[in-house]
């Protein structure tokens, strides 16, 4: 998409695409966190 401009002619496409692309990597990060602070609190 990049490489042809048309994320010029299409920003919100591209944009959708991008947030799409980047949401599993923040949600797994994020449970990596939920489960790292489980595995504190549970030796407290």
């Amino acid at each position: 998409l990049v490489q042809s401009r048309q994320h010029l002619v299409f920003p919100l496409v591209y944009r959708l695409i991008r947030l799409a692309l980047t949401l599993p990597v923040a949600t797994a990060s994020v449970e990596r966190v939920f489960s790292a602070m489980n595995i504190i609190k549970t030796d407290l």
